[in-house]
């Protein structure tokens, strides 16, 4: 049912975002929009400015470079995806580990209004940058490493080696907070096998893209 719901909600803003224009183009967000351009040219990355390479990192501007499959210049529906699916995340896991039931609603209800409340939340949606997007492949990887070593969910640890690896791609600093995560993952008490998922998948990320 959660699953369902998470859907629907994606499905209702992305139809609306595509209807009625609501994305923010800043000059920042043009210089990632120009990266997921030069990108489909057959210099590919060679055509790229170096302090744009280093800057925007190759994560956003390779989704947004699908925009051309629909004749489109960028995908006005990706912030919002990632929007409603970090709320959806976050709703899910405070109703799914809250363990009082009288209060939990309320609880989780707070919670969403409090996040939506939040200016740079929302607007991160509409606004073409990396911020939503970190936001919710971290999401992933602090819930993920909490349910793996205190909830004994093994199965998670893959799953959050793909996020924090695709954390990677997505701006110059990510390289400290997916350190930092690992570090977590390495002192939490979890098995060899997990700490292996979740490393593997990070160590092809990093060495592709920066090997």
């Amino acid at each position: 049912a959660g699953l369902a719901y998470l859907l629907t909600g994606v499905l209702v803003v992305v139809t609306a975002v595509r209807t009625v224009h609501m994305t923010a183009l800043t000059p920042d967000s043009l210089r990632y929009l120009l990266f997921s351009v030069l990108i489909q040219t057959p210099e590919g990355l060679a055509a790229v400015h170096p302090p744009d390479l280093l800057n925007r990192q190759i994560g956003l501007p390779s989704l947004h470079a699908l925009s051309s499959l629909g004749d489109r210049m960028y995908l006005a529906s990706l912030g919002p995806l990632f929007g409603v699916s970090t709320l959806g995340l976050a709703v899910s896991l405070l109703w799914s580990h809250l363990r009082s039931d009288r209060r939990r609603l309320l609880l989780v209800l707070i919670a969403a209004a409090f996040l939506l409340s939040t200016n740079r939340f929302l607007y991160s949606w509409f606004y073409i940058n990396t911020h939503i997007e970190m936001a919710a492949f971290l999401l992933v990887g602090v819930a993920g490493i909490w349910l793996t070593a205190i909830e004994r969910l093994p199965g998670w640890g893959f799953p959050v080696g793909l996020a924090l690896g695709a954390a990677l791609l997505l701006r110059p600093d990510s390289p400290l907070f997916v350190s930092v995560l690992l570090v977590v993952a390495a002192a939490a008490p979890i098995g060899w096998s997990t700490r292996w998922s979740i490393a593997v998948p990070v160590a092809v990320y990093g060495l592709v893209w920066y090997g």
